[in-house]
């Protein structure tokens, strides 16, 4: 989101998209800061090394999610990582999320307290969000830009899902006696 403020800014006089975006990303940096140490503070409280994610070396699957925006944003125009945005914040995870993974992994509720502030949180961050991109003057290229860098957020975050699932060993798919409601497995899911 820094990188994406700075080269919104650079072409903020000339370019209302751009200074849009810009004018968003102050706001949102400040309320995104923080929540990385929160994922600390979930890895500690679930036994595992908090700092261990930060010495190794990301995973191309990883590097292909996000480095791409760099691209976007380097290259083509800031409001690209809006896509981005609006997938990782526009669908906020359901609420009981965290209390399930809990009982069905057996680590302590304490290790998703992430996941369960972001239940509440992205709701907000999704429609202020959604109220910044209807205001934008979005043209017809920077629309299908917002499009791709979605779709690519999409499908990248399914390949780090997979990713993630093949390295614990874990099925990527619901047990065929569970329900797969509201985006997660669960007999518990169906019943509310």
């Amino acid at each position: 989101m820094q990188h994406a403020l700075r080269a919104a800014s650079q072409l903020s006089d000339g370019d209302p998209v751009a200074r849009g975006v810009a004018e968003y990303l102050e706001r949102h940096i400040r309320e995104e800061q923080g929540h990385d140490e929160w994922v600390r503070e979930d890895l500690a409280a679930i036994g595992f090394d908090p700092d261990e994610p930060l010495r190794r070396l990301p995973s191309d699957t990883v590097a292909t999610l996000v480095g791409a925006q760099y691209y976007w944003v380097s290259h083509y125009h800031p409001v690209c990582l809006l896509g981005h945005i609006a997938v990782l914040e526009g669908y906020p995870p359901p609420r009981g999320l965290a209390a399930y993974l809990s009982e069905r992994t057996g680590y302590p509720l304490s290790g998703f307290r992430t996941l369960e502030r972001h239940s509440a949180l992205d709701v907000r961050h999704r429609d202020e969000l959604m109220k910044t991109l209807d205001d934008l003057p979005i043209t017809s290229r920077l629309h299908a830009a917002l499009g791709l860098s979605a779709l690519h957020t999409v499908k990248s975050g399914i390949h780090v899902i997979e990713e993630v699932l093949a390295a614990t060993g874990r099925p990527a798919q619901c047990h065929e006696s569970e329900n797969k409601i509201g985006g997660y497995c669960g007999e518990q899911a169906a019943s509310g």
